[in-house]
């Protein structure tokens, strides 16, 4: 039995092999991971729609224009097509991982790619990312701190997120849990939804008075911040 049997990563869909996959080839530093599918290849565009679309050999970047032709998976419950799979390229980009998409009806499909035979897409890795920088990413956010435009601006310089700079929380989460930041970065927070409402908007001095002596004053370091277009 190959389905996931827990989502707290791969969100609230079920049996989303594609990113699981991906999942595994970032946690492993796996060189190559091989996706096969009743595709053939990532296309410029919609095969079903347009009989002139062309498949795409190499991706070095996943564009806009590519994420908006993957389309969506269907319901929120619903798994496959071309959008997972686009997601789990963007996993493995990440993890210094290259990325075949091909057609697993293909005969000897996986020894050709091993060869060097170019079949299906081939998507291209970034540089490595730590383990750390890679959980953080690829972790499903428990809600979202919404911070002012000049502690976003300090946190792009690599300053610590303070309660200082925080207008509002959005969801339930507990210390050490990731969460959004603005929707520009990801973060593990060092305070719960709980201590953050309480504290938002106050300077330092303030906050051993709200939460108590052995309470810290940074909500989260530098090194546990990563912003989505980095």
């Amino acid at each position: 039995e190959n389905d996931s049997i827990a989502t707290d990563e791969i969100g609230t869909a079920f049996g989303d092999n594609d990113k699981l996959s991906a999942f595994v080839a970032s946690k492993t530093d796996a060189d190559l991971l091989i996706l096969l599918s009743d595709i053939d290849a990532l296309y410029d565009k919609d095969p079903k729609k347009n009989t002139d679309a062309k498949p795409i050999p190499y991706v070095f970047e996943i564009t806009r224009e590519i994420e908006k032709g993957a389309g969506q998976a269907g319901t929120t419950h619903s798994t496959g097509g071309m959008k997972t799979k686009i997601e789990a390229a963007k996993i493995t980009q990440n993890a210094g991982c290259r990325m075949v998409l091909a057609n697993g009806t293909i005969p000897k499909v996986i020894t050709r790619i091993l060869s060097g035979e170019e079949i299906g897409t081939l998507f291209m890795p970034h540089r490595r990312l730590s383990q750390r920088v890679r959980w953080i990413l690829n972790s499903t956010p428990r809600g979202s701190i919404l911070v002012d435009e000049g502690a976003l601006a300090a946190l792009r310089n690599h300053k610590s997120l303070l309660p200082s700079g925080i207008k509002g929380i959005e969801g339930e989460f507990d210390a050490g849990e990731v969460v959004f930041v603005n929707k520009n970065a990801k973060a593990v927070t060092d305070f719960s939804s709980t201590e953050l409402r309480l504290v938002a908007g106050k300077h330092s001095k303030e906050i051993r008075g709200i939460l108590g002596e052995g309470k810290k004053d940074v909500v989260a370091t530098p090194e546990n911040i990563i912003f989505l277009d980095m």
